[in-house]
């Protein structure tokens, strides 16, 4: 299920959700990201997990590939750009998470659009 909608359910998860896509392409901890919606990293992983069902990294991964693969599907950016706009410094990790994700590369996305 989408993480907008499953975070929507929980006022602090929907501001984390909104923060981490505001703050997207820059490297940044969890325990910063706790910190912007004003919780502890420990209740922040539980209100994640109890809200959307994944840890704390597993939720910015997801927005992270949710945005790339819009970018894939509306773009004619190159997968090592993409992979800058949402936040990683190798275009092999994107590639990976998208492909463990989804069990479908890249240009899967590219073709479909």
């Amino acid at each position: 299920m989408a993480i907008a909608y499953l975070a929507n359910q929980d006022p602090k998860i929907a501001k984390a959700e909104r923060w981490v896509r505001d703050n997207i392409a820059r490297d940044f901890t969890v325990d910063e990201l706790a910190e912007a919606v004003i919780l502890a990293p420990r209740t922040f992983a539980r209100r994640i997990a109890g809200t959307c069902g994944v840890s704390p990294i597993q939720f910015v991964q997801r927005i992270r590939i949710e945005t790339a693969r819009y970018l894939l599907e509306t773009t004619r950016l190159s997968v090592e750009e993409i992979a800058r706009q949402v936040g990683y410094a190798e275009p092999s990790t994107l590639r990976r998470l998208i492909r463990r994700e989804t069990k479908h590369s890249p240009g899967h996305f590219r073709r479909a659009a």
